[in-house]
């Protein structure tokens, strides 16, 4: 494994701390989980990484297998997650929930990519979903599609236009950040944050009860870890 400072401690978390605890590993993970990028893409949702960073980072990750490296059929090389990084959501939505209790950095660094959602809203989706849920949509946010399917309680949200989806919707990251983090209620982001830009209203209406029944969700799981 590519990595200069191992913990050498007989313990889970230290062996997975040896294998993601470098700086921007599990951010490039959490990207990925959006779907297969090519370097600059994954350069532009981490402002301040040099690129010989970026580098680094993915070659030790591939080393570990939690990535790999592609060729797609039009001669692009692009970085995806393999079974092994796939199994990182989890622990990626956790994180995410957890950094909810501290403040955001007040000198944050744009970023014009939004990648960072997939994994997060997938997660929370899914916590949320029941055996009788079906749908497909894409919402777009900030004008960049990503689409949505959910099959009962698995769910997947990937970059990229759906094909044929129920509806199209359309929202702005910082609302999602906003709900997400209980700044925004549920019903203010459904009424000032999300539009339907085409297909079934019925579509919209399932996906906010869906959503919003996830948020009750961790709402509820957090309480009772109080």
């Amino acid at each position: 494994m590519a990595s200069a400072r191992r913990y050498k401690i007989l313990c889970p978390i230290a062996r997975a701390l040896d294998a993601v605890g470098d700086r921007w590993d599990l951010l490039i993970l959490r990207d990925l989980h959006a779907g297969p990028a090519r370097f600059k893409d994954l350069q532009t949702g981490l402002p301040g990484i040099a690129t010989n960073l970026l580098a680094d980072r993915l070659v030790k990750l591939a080393d570990i297998d939690l990535i790999e490296k592609i060729e797609t059929q039009l001669g692009v090389t692009v970085y995806a997650l393999t079974p092994r990084g796939a199994k990182t959501r989890n622990l990626l939505f956790e994180l995410s929930q957890f950094g909810t209790q501290f403040p955001p950095d007040p000198d944050v660094k744009p970023t014009t990519s939004y990648r960072t959602v997939a994994v997060t809203m997938a997660a929370m989706l899914e916590r949320g979903a029941t055996a009788d849920d079906r749908l497909r949509l894409q919402l777009n946010i900030g004008g960049e599609p990503y689409c949505i399917t959910v099959r009962g309680t698995q769910t997947a949200m990937a970059l990229g236009p759906c094909e044929n989806p129920e509806a199209v919707l359309s929202t702005t990251y910082d609302a999602l950040l906003a709900v997400g983090d209980g700044a925004l209620p549920p019903d203010a982001f459904s009424r000032e944050h999300l539009t339907l830009i085409d297909g079934d209203p019925d579509a919209l209406q399932r996906f906010l009860t869906l959503f919003v029944r996830a948020l009750t969700h961790l709402g509820g799981a957090e309480d009772g870890e109080d």
